[in-house]
């Protein structure tokens, strides 16, 4: 009987272990099939955590801390200086950290009180109250701007301070004159809209709150397509690290928190370029032409939020430009004869030319279209500007434009410094050299050459 019982245990222990075993195998399985999607959610937990980060305000209570314990210590020094007034210096501080070791110890639960009492305090003047809730304030003025147009359209459902004979006007920016309002802002509507989705969920939201957390949205979506267009020509891997790395990037942040439109600065070029790439990775020829048409498209979303939308517009054509002058270039290496009618029997030079052209009339169309030919023509003129946009007008005087910082004139090398450094921009241009490569053992025989390009820098 007793053996009876032994044998039906072990083969229960069995049971369970290879039980155990098997569900280990499909969480295993289940993991490496979707191992993709997987990764994509770290640079969307790091995105999300960095940027929410404002609301709660941790660093408060460090700065409370600080305060505490510097208050402590001033008294205990005060009273140290006092008792032994011709004591050394060294060994006066010495005694007060000793002294205020010992007021920590026993008074630990009041100054932690203290602590979360004045941590409070510094948080409420970085933040303001709706029913008892705390919320952030934006970080710079541009981001009232956008919400003043943003509470306009919520309240009066137009985006216009004042229309005068169906012109809209911006009747704060340079009052008492009225500065008239061209294009409506997509950022604008765009914290609108947002703000009705949140309001499902969360009635108590405020559209200011709302405001703030459109970057929030759009740095995920960055993070996503970046994780995206990376991912084909480096791997998952390559693409969770630069997923992480423009989620994390010190600029980017700095520059995106608040509710400013710098966020479209990174969304959108990344979707172009993305669809660009995703055009020459097409099997069909259709396919190729509706991913540029959708660049195309992207572009003209891109002008209405940020002047100098044609930048990006300008780097995808130089870039397929480029790449059929290179084509042509290794032909001409490999001796082959040039002819107009063999250039465009090759493959590549075809589907760049047919890319670049649909690229270039989608985005005139369009842009023709909801505005006009001479502002798509302002292209070729838009990159000289910046040799005369901070000149004083009508509208701005006196010229305030030449105190703004991120205005001010800058250099390779602040530019370089700015991105990271030298070490960094060694191993983007590093990475770039590679991802030209299909075999290591390519890369292994031109490493001297590698070598050479990276150490110029």
């Amino acid at each position: 009987m007793a053996d009876e019982n032994i044998s039906s245990s072990k083969s229960e222990d069995s049971e369970d272990i290879s039980i155990n075993l098997d569900a280990v195998k499909k969480i295993t399985s289940f993991i490496l099939r979707h191992k993709a999607y997987l990764l994509i959610l770290i640079p969307i937990l790091i995105t999300i955590y960095i940027r929410t980060l404002p609301i709660y305000q941790p660093i408060t209570y460090d700065w409370a801390r600080n305060a505490v314990t510097t208050h402590y210590r001033s008294q205990i020094s005060s009273a140290v200086s006092q008792q032994y007034p011709n004591l050394p210096d060294e060994q006066r501080a010495k005694i007060v950290e000793q002294e205020l070791g010992k007021v920590f110890s026993t008074q630990g639960q009041v100054i932690d009180q203290q602590v979360q009492q004045v941590g409070m305090q510094f948080r409420q003047h970085y933040s303001y109250d709706v029913n008892g809730k705390l919320y952030p304030l934006l970080g710079d003025l541009d981001s009232y701007y956008w919400l003043r147009f943003a509470r306009n359209i919520l309240e009066d459902g137009d985006i216009c301070d004042e229309r005068v004979n169906g012109i809209c006007y911006d009747t704060y920016t340079t009052a008492p004159l009225k500065l008239p309002l061209d294009i409506p802002d997509l950022h604008v509507y765009i914290i609108y809209y947002l703000y009705k989705i949140f309001r499902i969920f969360d009635n108590s939201i405020t559209l200011m709150q709302t405001s703030f957390l459109t970057p929030l949205v759009f740095a995920v979506f960055s993070a996503i397509f970046v994780f995206i267009l990376i991912k084909k020509t480096a791997g998952n891997l390559g693409a969770l690290v630069g997923s992480i790395l423009i989620s994390v990037n010190p600029l980017f942040l700095s520059r995106s928190f608040g509710s400013d439109t710098d966020v479209y600065n990174v969304f959108f070029p990344v979707i172009i370029i993305w669809l660009t790439v995703e055009s020459f990775r097409a099997k069909k020829l259709l396919n190729a032409v509706i991913f540029s048409a959708l660049a195309g498209i992207s572009i003209n979303f891109f002008s209405f939020t940020w002047s100098g939308w044609w930048y990006v517009f300008i780097f995808s054509l130089a870039a397929i430009i480029l790449n059929i002058v290179l084509i042509i270039i290794r032909d001409l290496l490999q001796k082959k004869k040039i002819h107009p009618w063999n250039l465009w029997k090759e493959e590549l030079i075809k589907r760049s030319v047919i890319i670049g052209s649909t690229l270039f009339l989608v985005t005139g169309i369009v842009m023709s279209v909801k505005n006009s030919l001479p502002a798509f023509l302002s292209i070729f003129t838009s990159p000289f500007s910046v040799f005369t946009f901070k000149s004083a007008t009508l509208y701005v005087w006196p010229n305030v434009l030449t105190t703004v910082a991120e205005f001010g004139g800058s250099s390779i090398q602040s530019g370089i410094a700015v991105a990271g450094g030298r070490h960094i921009l060694a191993l983007a241009i590093l990475g770039l050299i590679f991802m030209s490569y299909r075999k290591i053992s390519q890369i292994v025989k031109n490493i001297p050459w590698i070598l050479a390009v990276v150490s110029c820098l």
